[in-house]
C-alpha cells in the first residue's frame, strides 16, 4: 500500500508540476504564473464535484483517479491519465516557449497549425484514456489480495446481459469510527473493481452519505438502514450514525443490502445480489406454518411479538418467500422448495398433508430436534407438544 501510494502521489505531482510549468510559461510575472497555475491545477482537482453524479466527470477528476493508488491498486487506466495530462500540459508549454522564435511572417500559420495539432493530441488522449476505461486491467498490491474477486463473480459478470444492465448504488458515509474503516476502505476498493469490470453491463454509483441531507433521506426511503456507534473522540463519548449499504437493481428486480457489518462477507453479498436481480425470475421458497413461528407472530409462552427469524430475511435476498398452511393440501406447484421446520409438531391431520406433498417428489427440506434448548437460561422451548391441540382449538 505505501509503495503504491507514493507512486500515485509521484504520478499526480509530476502532472500538475507539468501544469505548473505551462502557467508559468503563459506570462513573466510570477504573481500572475501562480494565480494561473493554481487555478489550472485545481480544475482536475475538483471537477468532480461539479456533478458528483456524473461518472464522465468523476472520471476526469484527479481526486477520483488517485484513489486506487491509496488503496494498494495500481490502475493501469489511472496511470493513463496522470501520464495523459503530463503529455498535454508539456506539449502546450513546448508550444508556448518555441513561439517566441515564430517570425512575424508566419505566426498566423504557426499558430493554425499547432493548433490543429493540440487539438489532435487531446482527442488521441481523451480516445485512449477512453479505451482504457472499459478494458484496462488493474493490479491488485496487497498482501492478501483483498481487492481481488474471485473468478466466480468475473464469470457472473460477463455472463450479465447488456440489454439488462445492472446499477449498484452504494451509500457509504465519508467519515466512519475506526472498527469500520477497514470495512468501508474494502468496500469501495470491491466496488470499484465490479465497475471496472462490469463496463456497460454493471455501473456502481457512489452516494456520500452525511447526516440530514437529501442523500440521507434517498437511503432511508430505499431502506439502507444506519448503524448507531458509540465512539470517543477527545475523551469525550459521542454516538456516529453510520450508512453503509448498497442497492443492486435491474430493470426487472431489486435487492437491499441494509448495512455492511463486521464481518460480513462483501464479496459474497454483491455477487448473490447481482445473479438474483440478473435472473427474469425468482424462484419460490415455501416455508411451513409450524410451532417453530419461523415467520415471527404471538408468542404466548414469553408475552409479546416473537421477530421473524433471521433466516427469513436471508432467504429475501434470494428468493421469493411465502407462508404454507399445513391445514390444507399443500400445492405441488406454487413452490419450488419447501421448508418444514420442527413438523413434529404438526397434528396427524397437517403431518398427513406435508408427508403427500413429499410423496410427490417435490424438493423439501426437513429440519426436526425433538428436545429444543435455548441459551440465556430459557431451557427446553418449542419441544413438540403432547396433546396436539385440534384445528378448532382446545385440547
Amino acid at each position: 500500500v505505501m509503495f503504491t501510494t507514493y507512486f500515485g502521489y509521484w504520478l499526480a505531482g509530476a502532472s500538475l508540476l507539468a501544469a505548473g510549468m505551462f502557467a508559468s510559461a503563459l506570462t513573466s510575472s510570477t504573481t500572475v504564473a501562480f494565480v494561473l497555475g493554481t487555478v489550472i491545477c485545481a480544475v482536475p482537482i475538483f471537477i468532480g464535484q461539479v456533478v458528483p453524479s456524473s461518472n464522465l466527470i468523476q472520471g476526469l477528476s484527479l481526486v477520483e483517479q488517485f484513489q486506487d493508488f491509496g488503496a494498494g491498486v495500481l490502475p493501469l487506466s489511472a496511470i493513463l491519465y496522470f501520464i495523459s495530462l503530463a503529455v498535454m500540459m508539456l506539449y502546450l508549454n513546448r508550444i508556448l516557449i518555441t513561439r517566441r522564435h515564430w517570425s512575424a511572417q508566419v505566426q498566423n500559420s504557426m499558430g493554425l497549425q499547432y493548433l490543429v495539432r493540440t487539438v489532435s493530441l487531446a482527442v488521441i488522449l481523451i480516445s485512449a484514456n477512453v479505451i482504457a476505461s472499459y478494458g484496462s486491467s488493474r493490479i491488485d498490491m496487497t498482501n492478501e489480495k483483498v481487492y481481488s474477486l474471485s473468478q466466480t463473480t468475473k464469470d457472473l459478470i460477463a455472463k450479465i446481459d447488456e440489454k439488462n444492465p445492472i446499477t449498484i448504488e452504494a451509500f457509504i458515509s465519508p467519515e466512519v469510527s475506526r472498527e469500520y474503516v477497514p470495512i468501508r476502505k474494502r468496500l469501495i476498493g470491491l466496488l470499484r473493481e465490479y465497475n471496472q469490470l462490469g463496463g456497460k453491463r454493471l455501473q456502481v454509483r457512489f452516494v456520500d452519505v452525511v447526516p440530514f441531507s437529501k442523500e440521507e433521506e434517498e437511503a432511508r426511503l430505499l431502506n439502507i438502514t444506519p448503524e448507531r456507534v458509540q465512539t470517543e473522540r477527545g475523551g469525550r463519548a459521542f454516538v456516529d450514525t453510520i450508512f453503509m449499504g448498497a442497492v443492486i437493481k435491474s430493470g426487472t428486480d431489486e435487492v437491499v443490502i441494509p448495512f455492511f457489518n463486521v464481518g460480513t462477507p462483501i464479496e459474497y453479498e454483491l455477487t448473490r445480489s447481482i445473479r438474483t436481480v440478473s435472473k427474469d425470475d425468482r424462484l419460490t421458497v415455501g416455508i411451513l406454518n409450524t410451532d417453530a413461528s419461523i415467520f415471527g407472530g404471538l408468542n404466548m409462552g414469553q408475552g409479546g411479538n416473537q421477530p421473524p427469524w433471521l433466516i427469513v430475511s436471508e432467504l429475501k435476498k434470494q428468493y421469493k418467500v411465502e407462508q404454507v398452511s399445513p391445514d390444507s393440501p399443500i400445492s405441488d406447484t406454487d413452490y419450488d422448495v419447501l421448508i418444514a421446520v420442527l413438523p413434529s409438531s404438526l397434528t396427524q391431520p397437517q403431518l398427513q398433508h406435508l408427508v403427500d406433498y413429499v410423496k410427490k417428489g417435490k424438493p423439501t427440506l426437513i429440519c426436526d430436534d425433538p428436545l429444543p434448548v435455548y441459551g440465556g437460561g430459557r431451557g427446553i422451548q418449542n419441544a413438540p407438544r403432547m396433546p396436539k391441540p385440534s384445528p378448532g382449538g382446545g385440547m
